[in-house]
């Protein structure tokens, strides 16, 4: 299926780039059209319109770059790791290797997946190299899975009720899990019976 974006398309995908949060009657007023008419074309861009949050909320980001025994043990990755909150993106090459970056909205994280995270840790990994980049400049805005349901294990499988580092406070947690601790989501109160 083709596709070709006109100026006005472009001019959306731009502010969207800039600031992923404006409301699509805010980008009618730079364009010039109505709010329904920007909703119109947003759907049928070729672009995922998504929830993003401010850089503000990373704390660091990793770059783990491996190796892995086996072309299959790159498509068993990709379904361990496709619905990890943390993971931004994972990439492929020649040679069985892989890249995945990941962000940490806590100091703690950092350590936690660049010691031993489940991506360092996989069973098919036979190198990995681990980055730690402490600042993102660009872009403003970044896109960040939030589960909506809480689950008792992490998607790559780790158990936080039984991690060393979760019950020693040394890592919030999966934002995955019922068990997480962190700035991501909001732990719900209960309510008070009169």
């Amino acid at each position: 299926m083709s596709f070709e974006l006109d100026e006005v398309d472009i001019a959306i995908i731009s502010l969207l780039q800039r600031n992923g949060i404006m409301s699509t009657r805010e980008i009618g007023r730079f364009v010039g059209l109505s709010h329904t008419a920007i909703g119109k074309r947003l759907r049928r861009l070729p672009i995922k319109v998504t929830a993003v949050f401010s850089k503000d909320i990373v704390r660091g980001m990793i770059l783990v770059i491996g190796k892995v025994r086996t072309s299959s043990a790159i498509e068993e990755m990709i379904n361990v790791f496709k619905d990890c909150p943390r993971m931004l993106m994972f990439a492929s090459g020649g040679s069985n290797r892989y890249m995945a970056l990941m962000f940490a909205e806590d100091p703690t994280v950092i350590d936690c997946i660049s010691l031993d995270c489940e991506i360092r840790a996989y069973h098919e990994v036979e190198e990995s190299r681990t980055y730690i980049l402490d600042r993102v400049h660009i872009p403003d805005y970044i896109y960040i899975k939030i589960p909506t349901e809480r689950r008792d294990v992490a998607p790559c499988g780790r158990n936080c009720s039984t991690c060393r580092r979760f019950k020693e406070g040394l890592c919030p947690g999966c934002p995955a899990t019922r068990y997480y601790r962190g700035p991501l989501i909001a732990r719900r109160r209960r309510s008070s019976s009169p």
